[in-house]
């Protein structure tokens, strides 16, 4: 939904009773397109300013987190994390197809993957995330813990031991679940609230 949508959706409606859930979801490539870093925040901020009056939570997922976890001060090795991210993303698809199916996995990377494997498009990402703060800084949002059994589910889901997917908790409260390919983090959930 787009931001005017929600803000109109919103407008002087009361929710009684009723648990929100905002789901923001940035970064994954079959979306299309990617979301600058304030886009972000102003739909959280939108999120949060409802969830001010009434009872929900907000779940984000990013599949660039990778580019904001670590201190990339020199593009190079900014660059270096985006090809290996890719990199593993093209693996993980190509795994999932028989090769009798290669027409098919090249007709899923061609438009999902394909742009955004590109150093111009890097270089202002890599520009960007030296500004971002980070939305939970700014909106002062409190984490929620991801329980054991989500983390056992999502292990089950991955067949993990079995396959070359992994899936781990991190963050000091545990409320981020990451979906790794050998190692390389494909895509990142986290879940939070607001409490006033």
């Amino acid at each position: 939904m787009e931001m005017g949508q929600l803000v109109k959706l919103i407008e002087g409606r009361t929710f009684g009773k009723e648990f929100l859930v905002f789901n923001c979801m940035v970064g994954l490539p079959h979306m299309g397109r990617t979301r600058k870093p304030n886009q972000v925040t102003d739909f959280l901020k939108v999120a949060k300013l409802v969830l001010e009056e009434n009872e929900g939570i907000i779940t984000f997922g990013d599949g660039e987190e990778g580019e904001r976890t670590g201190n990339f001060f020199y593009f190079p090795l900014f660059s270096d994390n985006k090809l290996a991210h890719y990199k593993a993303l093209y693996e993980s698809i190509e795994s999932g197809f028989p090769d009798y199916l290669n027409e098919a996995r090249i007709a899923i990377e061609t438009p999902f993957l394909e742009p955004f494997v590109s150093s111009k498009s890097w270089f202002q990402k890599w520009k960007e995330q030296r500004e971002d703060t980070g939305f939970q800084e700014v909106l002062k949002l409190i984490r929620v813990r991801m329980s054991k059994e989500n983390w056992n589910e999502a292990r089950e889901l991955v067949k993990e031991g079995e396959s070359p997917y992994g899936i781990r908790i991190e963050e000091e409260n545990g409320n981020v679940m990451v979906l790794e390919w050998r190692g390389i983090p494909l895509v990142k959930v986290s879940a939070w609230v607001y409490t006033n």
